[in-house]
């Protein structure tokens, strides 16, 4: 689920991928000679080969700054589990390569799993006075929520795909909060400075990433529907049209009525009120989106509601009604769950 968005995302950035995850190949590579991306179908080496042919993730031809030609494999790896075999299959690919193309191969490798002390950097093959070393850069995606946790801040659109994709992997075990995210993520990419086409890539990342239950998306698609007015959305195939998609970002950033108050020449009033009035929509919808899902949880749950329940649900703020969703499945009762 998670590794094919991060495949066609790199493949329509290459050049902003490398500039945002490793700065010292893009310092040396020249960009206006255009990263051309290759088969990474690799074969089975013999009859007898049980493993079959492997497909490495991305690969592009790229010329460097001195006139030099060489390969940059780019092996995104999103692993659920902890797995010994990991640095083995970066070093067979990269040799792979190396042999199919006749040409210098660069390996990395992108971590979006959770697991903060896997970091599997190398391939170490010894015996006796032989030694085969393979070293490889890897990026932890975890480390954006702590010591990269700057760079979320920058321009580049893979800082949104970053947090998106560390969004969606705090939430993807919580089935109750999944469309709260979802949609949160999609508000937050209304709100980024982005041309249309990274817009829309990016909104097909999120869409992708965190593809939802059947009935959990039907909630997705009326909340979206409900924010946006709906008409220019189809029920089945909206988020496909790009035109669709523009408009729905655009909706809900409040673009429209910021271009037409530019038009009058109300610019700084405009803006101004423009961020506050957005702000203060983004905290209303998301609220009342936290509240209709307890209550419609804790409805399935316990069927009626006491008054004093509903009021306190009422009352509570974003971070207690999420704080109550979270629990709703682990407490038996609702004044277990209310002492939360």
């Amino acid at each position: 689920m998670f590794d094919q968005p991060w495949k066609n995302l790199t493949e329509l950035f290459f050049q902003e991928f490398t500039e945002f995850f490793w700065p010292a190949a893009y310092q040396n590579i020249d960009w206006n000679a255009s990263a051309t991306p290759l088969s990474t179908e690799l074969p089975p080496q013999a009859s007898g080969d049980k493993v079959g042919t492997r497909i490495a993730d991305k690969l592009f031809r790229v010329q460097l700054k001195d006139g030099e030609q060489c390969l940059i494999l780019v092996h995104l790896e999103f692993q659920n589990q902890f797995d010994t075999t990991f640095p083995k299959r970066m070093a067979v690919y990269n040799f792979r390569l190396f042999l199919k193309y006749d040409c210098e191969v660069v390996s990395m490798a992108i971590l979006g799993d959770s697991r903060p002390s896997w970091r599997p950097n190398s391939f170490i093959r010894k015996r006796w006075d032989f030694k085969n070393r393979v070293d490889f850069p890897i990026v932890k995606l975890a480390d954006f929520r702590t010591i990269h946790a700057a760079k979320l801040k920058e321009k580049n659109l893979f800082a949104t795909a970053v947090d998106a994709h560390l969004e969606a992997m705090k939430t993807c075990k919580n089935s109750n909060v999944l469309v709260e995210t979802k949609l949160a993520l999609i508000r937050r990419l209304a709100d980024r400075n982005y041309d249309s086409r990274r817009l829309i890539a990016l909104f097909r990342f999120i869409d992708t990433m965190m593809d939802l239950p059947r009935d959990l998306d039907q909630r997705f698609r009326d909340r979206l529907r409900k924010e946006t007015g709906g008409r220019h959305m189809n029920a089945e195939e909206w988020f496909y049209s790009e035109t669709a998609i523009q408009k729905t970002l655009r909706l809900l950033a409040g673009r429209e009525g910021f271009a037409k108050g530019l038009s009058e020449g109300r610019q700084a009033g405009i803006q101004e009120g423009r961020q506050a009035g957005i702000q203060e929509g983004r905290e209303l919808g998301q609220r009342e989106g936290f509240q209709q899902a307890l209550i419609q949880l804790l409805t399935e749950k316990y069927r009626e509601l006491p008054s004093h329940i509903t009021q306190r649900i009422q009352d509570a703020g974003p971070e207690q009604l999420l704080n109550w969703i979270t629990h709703v499945n682990q407490t038996q009762s609702l004044v277990a769950l209310f002492d939360h």
